[in-house]
């Protein structure tokens, strides 16, 4: 007698989405890494600009600040993707564990099951060996 899983299927299909959710949520934090370090190198680019700003003319002044007008708006605009970024990932952890919960709950099933069989096979092995040990008692009394 062999072991077989009734929701084998079900598990596998169980793991496939597990591991599809770990690689959303990694592409994710990937992609958050990536907006956080474009925000940084604009921010100390905005904070190095400030020195280097005073003795300017004024048509350049005009030009420093439209382009220091613009670097804000961008990190506004990073500012707002990252925000929106930790709530997909937040959104996403959330389906991970529900994915981890389904799989564990599908192979502690799948353990329980086995236990069961394991001890349906002892039994019926212990009932054969005691059949033959009446037996061969009888056969000598």
């Amino acid at each position: 007698m062999k072991f077989k899983f009734r929701f084998a299927s079900v598990l596998k299909v169980r793991r496939y989405q597990e591991k599809e959710e770990k690689q959303k949520l990694g592409a994710l934090l990937k992609k958050k890494k990536g907006l956080e370090r474009d925000f940084l190198n604009l921010k100390e680019l905005c904070q190095s600009d400030i020195e280097e700003s005073k003795n300017l003319t004024m048509h350049e002044n005009r030009r420093h600040y439209a382009q220091k007008h613009t670097w804000h708006k961008q990190l506004a605009r990073l500012s707002r993707l990252i925000n929106q970024l930790n709530n997909k990932l937040a959104e996403q952890r959330n389906k991970l564990a529900e994915a981890y919960k389904k799989t564990r709950m599908m192979e502690k099933l799948k353990d329980n099951e086995k236990k069961s069989f394991i001890q349906y096979v002892e039994r019926v092995e212990q009932h054969q060996q005691n059949e033959i040990a009446i037996q061969r008692y009888n056969t000598n009394y």
